[in-house]
Protein backbone atom coordinates (compact mmCIF):
# COMPACT_ATOMS: atom_id res chain seq x y z
CA UNK A 1 0.00 0.00 0.00
CA UNK A 2 2.73 2.51 1.32
CA UNK A 3 5.07 1.66 -1.94
CA UNK A 4 2.30 2.03 -4.45
CA UNK A 5 1.99 5.01 -3.35
CA UNK A 6 4.90 7.12 -3.10
CA UNK A 7 6.27 9.83 -6.11
CA UNK A 8 6.57 8.11 -9.70
CA UNK A 9 8.00 4.48 -9.87
CA UNK A 10 9.91 4.87 -6.29
CA UNK A 11 8.23 1.89 -5.29
CA UNK A 12 8.53 -0.68 -7.46
CA UNK A 13 12.45 0.60 -7.19
CA UNK A 14 12.63 -0.21 -3.43
CA UNK A 15 10.03 -3.26 -3.64
CA UNK A 16 11.99 -5.12 -6.71
CA UNK A 17 15.80 -4.06 -5.75
CA UNK A 18 14.65 -4.18 -2.09
CA UNK A 19 16.66 -0.97 -1.05
CA UNK A 20 16.43 0.91 1.89
CA UNK A 21 15.89 4.91 2.38
CA UNK A 22 17.62 6.76 5.13
CA UNK A 23 15.64 8.15 7.68
CA UNK A 24 15.85 11.47 5.86
CA UNK A 25 15.02 9.89 2.75
CA UNK A 26 12.28 8.41 4.17
CA UNK A 27 10.72 12.11 5.50
CA UNK A 28 11.68 13.46 1.81
CA UNK A 29 9.63 10.77 0.24
CA UNK A 30 6.86 11.58 2.65
CA UNK A 31 7.27 7.81 4.38
CA UNK A 32 7.98 10.00 7.99
CA UNK A 33 6.92 13.29 9.17
CA UNK A 34 10.13 14.20 10.96
CA UNK A 35 14.10 13.17 11.41
CA UNK A 36 15.88 12.75 14.73
CA UNK A 37 19.77 12.47 14.86
CA UNK A 38 20.58 8.92 16.10
CA UNK A 39 22.08 10.63 19.24
CA UNK A 40 19.68 12.91 19.94
CA UNK A 41 17.16 9.78 20.10
CA UNK A 42 17.73 8.34 24.08
CA UNK A 43 17.70 12.04 25.26
CA UNK A 44 13.78 12.19 22.79
CA UNK A 45 12.77 9.06 24.38
CA UNK A 46 13.66 10.49 28.22
CA UNK A 47 11.13 13.87 27.39
CA UNK A 48 8.54 11.87 26.03
CA UNK A 49 8.15 9.22 28.55
CA UNK A 50 8.00 12.44 31.03
CA UNK A 51 5.52 14.01 29.37
CA UNK A 52 2.75 14.52 31.85
CA UNK A 53 0.30 13.43 29.08
CA UNK A 54 -0.05 11.53 25.96
CA UNK A 55 -1.32 14.29 24.30
CA UNK A 56 -0.52 15.24 20.46
CA UNK A 57 0.34 18.58 20.55
CA UNK A 58 2.87 17.74 23.02
CA UNK A 59 3.96 14.82 21.75
CA UNK A 60 4.89 16.41 18.03
CA UNK A 61 6.33 19.48 19.85
CA UNK A 62 8.15 17.55 21.77
CA UNK A 63 9.65 15.49 18.44
CA UNK A 64 9.66 19.02 16.82
CA UNK A 65 11.97 20.32 19.24
CA UNK A 66 14.61 17.68 18.40
CA UNK A 67 13.88 16.75 14.89
CA UNK A 68 16.30 18.10 12.26
CA UNK A 69 16.20 19.71 8.67
CA UNK A 70 16.64 17.25 6.19
CA UNK A 71 19.03 17.75 3.17
CA UNK A 72 19.20 14.67 1.04
CA UNK A 73 22.58 13.52 -0.20
CA UNK A 74 24.15 13.83 -3.92
CA UNK A 75 24.52 10.20 -3.88
CA UNK A 76 20.65 9.58 -2.51
CA UNK A 77 18.43 7.52 -4.87
CA UNK A 78 15.75 10.02 -4.58
CA UNK A 79 18.07 12.57 -5.83
CA UNK A 80 18.24 9.57 -9.30
CA UNK A 81 13.99 9.71 -9.64
CA UNK A 82 14.13 10.55 -13.12
CA UNK A 83 16.40 7.89 -14.28
CA UNK A 84 14.52 5.45 -11.60
CA UNK A 85 10.98 6.29 -13.43
CA UNK A 86 12.39 5.86 -16.93
CA UNK A 87 13.53 2.12 -15.74
CA UNK A 88 10.57 0.90 -13.41
CA UNK A 89 7.79 2.20 -15.78
CA UNK A 90 8.15 -0.35 -18.53
CA UNK A 91 5.55 -2.97 -18.19
CA UNK A 92 7.32 -6.09 -17.40
CA UNK A 93 10.64 -7.37 -14.95
CA UNK A 94 12.43 -8.35 -18.03
CA UNK A 95 11.92 -4.64 -19.82
CA UNK A 96 12.61 -2.79 -16.19
CA UNK A 97 16.20 -4.98 -16.68
CA UNK A 98 16.85 -4.39 -20.16
CA UNK A 99 16.15 -0.47 -19.65
CA UNK A 100 19.07 -0.52 -16.19
CA UNK A 101 21.68 -3.01 -18.41
CA UNK A 102 20.91 0.34 -21.28
CA UNK A 103 21.72 3.02 -18.70
CA UNK A 104 24.44 1.29 -16.50
CA UNK A 105 26.60 1.51 -19.35
CA UNK A 106 26.40 5.40 -19.75
CA UNK A 107 29.14 7.54 -17.48
CA UNK A 108 28.10 8.40 -13.78
CA UNK A 109 25.72 5.04 -13.44
CA UNK A 110 27.78 2.80 -11.98
CA UNK A 111 25.09 2.45 -8.98
CA UNK A 112 23.08 0.72 -11.38
CA UNK A 113 25.39 -2.38 -11.55
CA UNK A 114 24.59 -3.62 -7.90
CA UNK A 115 20.86 -3.48 -8.63
CA UNK A 116 21.28 -5.61 -11.57
CA UNK A 117 23.37 -7.97 -10.07
CA UNK A 118 20.42 -7.80 -7.13
CA UNK A 119 17.53 -8.18 -9.85
CA UNK A 120 18.80 -10.95 -11.44
CA UNK A 121 19.78 -12.88 -8.36
CA UNK A 122 16.18 -12.67 -7.42
CA UNK A 123 13.51 -15.31 -8.19
CA UNK A 124 12.19 -14.18 -11.66
CA UNK A 125 8.88 -15.38 -10.58
CA UNK A 126 8.78 -13.00 -6.85
CA UNK A 127 9.58 -10.19 -9.11
CA UNK A 128 7.06 -10.37 -11.21
CA UNK A 129 4.68 -11.02 -8.15
CA UNK A 130 5.95 -7.97 -6.72
CA UNK A 131 6.02 -5.89 -9.81
CA UNK A 132 2.31 -6.68 -10.38
CA UNK A 133 1.10 -6.03 -6.68
CA UNK A 134 2.75 -2.73 -6.36
CA UNK A 135 0.78 -1.84 -9.73
CA UNK A 136 -2.49 -3.23 -8.73
CA UNK A 137 -1.59 -1.85 -4.83
CA UNK A 138 -2.61 1.69 -6.60
CA UNK A 139 -6.21 1.29 -7.33
CA UNK A 140 -6.44 -0.91 -3.85
CA UNK A 141 -7.60 0.49 -0.31
CA UNK A 142 -5.59 -0.50 2.63
CA UNK A 143 -7.75 -3.47 3.50
CA UNK A 144 -7.54 -4.87 0.30
CA UNK A 145 -3.60 -4.47 -0.10
CA UNK A 146 -3.77 -5.95 3.05
CA UNK A 147 -6.03 -8.98 1.90
CA UNK A 148 -4.09 -8.96 -1.05
CA UNK A 149 -0.63 -9.50 0.96
CA UNK A 150 -1.69 -12.10 2.97
CA UNK A 151 -3.20 -14.48 0.70
CA UNK A 152 0.15 -14.08 -1.29
CA UNK A 153 2.24 -14.98 1.83
CA UNK A 154 0.17 -17.63 2.11
CA UNK A 155 0.07 -19.42 -1.39
CA UNK A 156 3.72 -18.61 -1.02
CA UNK A 157 4.66 -20.58 2.25
CA UNK A 158 2.30 -23.26 0.82
CA UNK A 159 4.56 -24.22 -2.09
Amino acid sequence: YMLSRLPGHLGEYLALTGARLSGKELVAAGLATHFVPSEKLPELEKRLVSLNNGAETAVKSTIEEFSSDVQIDEESVLKKQKMIDDCFSKDSVEEIIKSLEAEATKEGNGWIVPVLKGLKRSSPTGLKITLRSIREGRKQSLPECLKKEFRLTMNILRT
